[in-house]
Order: structure tokens, then sequence, then C-alpha cells
């Protein structure tokens, strides 16, 4: 009797957890109906935007709790900080957009990652660097499956090829080429994978015809799609308002 009691309690707490994730999902949908963000994304209510007019969110993605997206020099009718479809944005990304900030389809970012385009002007110190402007001439651009560590920077004019993964705590300010792993600050190319053995191997050891045999992005973005049509994205890990549902 004790048993079916519990069964029953467990059961509707269940139907209860579910009812109120659905809840939430549609007002969160609702409260951003009207930005460019596509179809079954979500963005966590604390996510602060300045500059949302300038913000493309692509289908299926997410962007967790209390990260920053900060769209500095705003161009009518151009987007500035753009993220693509199925992409995981982790707690606390900051994203300061010079010209442009773009995220390729599929990216992951864990937590404290930072990705600035912009820096504060210094020409002189005879003036609070809060007032001297902000530039807007570099773009950031992570290829399509970047995976980046907890605690990455990437700072500059930077573009991070597809299939890439820069290692937590990574400092990046030089280009990335694909399939590439990336350590240390500054960062540094440890490891490459190589199409011919099917594995990452040193990169010094890349050959001339592994380099040859590698896929161009948009290849290997139809691959992905192919092979993974539509993401799960765990919403669990976007935030306080998405604790265990078991």
């Amino acid at each position: 009797m004790i048993r079916a009691i519990r069964r029953s309690i467990g059961k509707r707490f269940s139907r209860t957890a579910r009812t109120k994730l659905a809840q939430r999902k549609e007002f969160f949908r609702l409260l951003f109906l009207k930005k460019d963000i596509g179809l079954d994304s979500f963005v966590d209510r604390s996510v602060q935007v300045l500059g949302w007019n300038s913000v493309r969110i692509g289908h299926s993605s997410a962007v967790s709790e209390d990260c920053w997206l900060n769209v500095n020099h705003r161009d009518v009718g151009r987007k500035q900080i753009i993220i693509g479809n199925s992409c995981y944005i982790g707690k606390r990304n900051f994203f300061s957009a010079g010209y442009l900030i773009e995220v390729g389809d599929y990216c992951m970012t864990g937590i404290d990652c930072k990705l600035m385009s912009a820096d504060h002007v210094f020409e002189s110190p005879m003036a609070p660097y809060m007032t001297t402007g902000v530039t807007k001439q570099k773009t950031i651009r992570l290829g399509t499956n970047v995976w980046l560590g907890a605690g990455v920077v990437v700072i500059g004019e930077v573009s991070i090829g597809h299939g890439s993964i820069v290692g937590a705590g990574a400092l990046v300010n030089k280009p990335i080429p694909p399939f590439s792993i990336v350590i240390g600050n500054p960062c540094r190319i440890q490891k490459r994978f190589d199409f011919l053995s099917d594995k990452w191997i040193d990169s010094d050891a890349l050959s001339n015809a592994s380099e040859t045999a590698m896929p161009d992005e948009s290849t290997y973005l139809e691959a992905l799609k192919l092979s993974h049509p539509r993401l799960y994205i765990p919403l669990e890990a976007t935030g306080r308002y998405f604790g265990d549902m078991s």
C-alpha cells in the first residue's frame, strides 16, 4: 500500500516537473519572439544583451545563464554577433564584438569563455580608458564544430578552423587551422587530426597528404548535418531554472 502511494506521488511529481519545464520554455519563447532567434533555441532569462538588433541566434541552440553579448558598434541592418545552429554557449560567456563575432554550427563553449574582437582605445594614457571608445575593425570566427574548453579567451583578429578543440584556460590570439587541438597561454597547436590514419597525431607529424585529405568546411558541415540532423541541447546544463527532473 505504501509503495503504491509512493509510486502515485512520484508520477504526479514527474508530470508536474514536465509541465513546469514546458511552461518555462514557452515563457522564454514568447519573451524573445521578436528577436532573431531560430526555432527551438533557448536564451536564459539572465542573459544580458546590448544590441539585440545586431544579434542572430540560429535554430536548436542554447545560451546559458549569466552570459553577456555586447555589440559595441551597432551598424543598422548588419548582424555583428552570429551564433549558428545547434550550438551550446556555456554559463558566464562574454562576447564583445568589434566588427563581428561569428560562431559556426555545432559549436560548444565551456563555462567562463570570453570572445573579444573589440578593445578599448589606449593611444594616450591622458584620458580615462573608459572614455576613449572601443575598436571596431576585428573579427572572431569559430568554424563548424569548434569546442572551447572552460575559461578559454579568444582575442583580436582570430579564426579557429572547423573541427578544432581549444583546451581549458587557453589564450587564442592567432589563427588556428582546421582539425587542431590547441593548448596553453599563449596557445600552441599540439595535435592535428589525420584523416588517413583516422586519429589525432602530433602536429609536426602531419604530412602534406594528410593535409590534403582534410574536408573543407562546407563538406564537413554537410557530413555533420547528415549524421546529426537534429541535436538535443541539454537545457539542464544552461542554468538554475532547469534542475534535475528525474
